[in-house]
């Protein structure tokens, strides 16, 4: 399914400015697949590392829009299942009525190494924390 946003999220200062909440986190495992309309979404238990915009707890459930519907993956804009496993740079926005996190699609979840995801002065984490201001 192609994706519309209201504002350009490949554009890093949109992404920042659209996200309620950025950290970095580990994928523990999936907890659950929900519709909130006619469209799966994926549930993921995660082990939080850094706050760079707002504070999350150090495990949170991140909802990602997608999952399978019978043998087939349905996403937004081409945006892949997140592995188990790895380390991300997340921007979200916070669904408090669900209590979990929302990545957003496409360009929500940067893959980076345990090592950047828990170091302030890692470059990606630099430069994110330089927009956020």
């Amino acid at each position: 399914m192609p994706i519309d946003h209201v504002a350009d999220v490949s554009d890093p200062y949109n992404l920042v400015a659209l996200s309620t909440n950025i950290f970095t986190g580990r994928i523990d495992g999936q907890s659950g697949v929900k519709a909130l309309g006619s469209l799966p979404e994926t549930q993921y238990r995660v082990t939080t590392g850094l706050n760079v915009k707002g504070t999350v707890p150090q495990t949170v459930v991140l909802n990602q829009q997608g999952g399978r519907f019978g043998d087939r993956y349905i996403s937004f804009g081409g945006d892949r299942p997140l592995e188990i496993g790895q380390w991300y740079l997340f921007f979200t926005r916070y669904l408090q009525r669900e209590n979990w996190y929302t990545v957003i699609p496409v360009h929500g979840d940067k893959p980076i190494s345990e090592a950047d995801a828990n170091n302030n002065a890692s470059a990606l984490i630099d430069a994110v924390v330089r927009i956020v201001g």
